[in-house]
């Protein structure tokens, strides 16, 4: 029984430390704390923005997005940030897929 048990709670404890691995709180230059996961999904978001920024495919939306995450990350809102940073990176990704789509010259 007590095998069962001290099993069941190192199992529990493993799956407890791998789950927080990524979002243990980083201490920001600013002073504030962020998730791991928050600061990559706003690296992810900086780097794809920046790709469509060079390949003239930018929506102002995503710009407006990754405004938002900077933002929450000012203050310390990893939820917020993490939010933001997926829609601006979607954002992004949609404005360079739009590159791939016919034009709308002709029918100026």
């Amino acid at each position: 029984m007590i095998n069962k048990f001290t099993g069941a709670f190192v199992f529990a404890f493993l799956l407890l430390i791998s789950g927080c691995a990524n979002n243990a709180p980083v201490k920001q230059p600013n002073g504030v704390y962020l998730t791991g996961s928050a600061i990559a999904a706003l690296d992810r978001a900086k780097a794809d923005v920046d790709k469509a920024r060079q390949q003239d495919a930018l929506w102002t939306t995503a710009l407006k997005e990754l405004n938002a995450a900077e933002s929450a990350a000012t203050r310390g809102d990893s939820t917020a940030v993490i939010s933001h940073a997926h829609e601006a990176s979607a954002l992004a990704k949609l404005g360079i897929a739009q590159l791939s789509l016919p034009s709308t010259e002709p029918f100026k």
